[in-house]
């Protein structure tokens, strides 16, 4: 959730120059699913990044379908931004595996 943060932090005060506030918007709603599947799923407020798994990326995409009952392609909209933040992770070696290698995940 940091990692989300941090980066919604930096798209914020990229609005108006880099990105448009939709974009901006778009990502805090990701980050906010996130949140609400963290205590949904473990009951937890964050989640370490070197346990991200394949299983906890599909967990997520299935919750989002079905507690949240999100169309696929916008559950896959919200997967995409989690790919985001996972290769912010992977780009400063933060985790050393990519969950969403699957061709599954784009």
């Amino acid at each position: 959730m940091q990692l989300f943060d941090y980066h919604n932090s930096q798209v914020k005060e990229q609005v108006g120059t880099h990105y448009r506030a939709g974009t901006h918007k778009h990502y805090v709603v990701a980050r906010n699913k996130l949140a609400e599947f963290l205590k949904h799923t473990y009951k937890a407020d964050d989640f370490p990044l070197e346990n991200l798994s394949h299983k906890f990326v599909t967990d997520f995409e299935f919750y989002l379908k079905t507690e949240q009952e999100l169309s696929s392609n916008t559950a896959m909209k919200k997967i995409k931004q989690l790919k985001k933040i996972v290769n912010i992770a992977l780009d400063n070696e933060w985790i050393v595996k990519n969950p969403l290698v699957s061709g599954r995940f784009f």
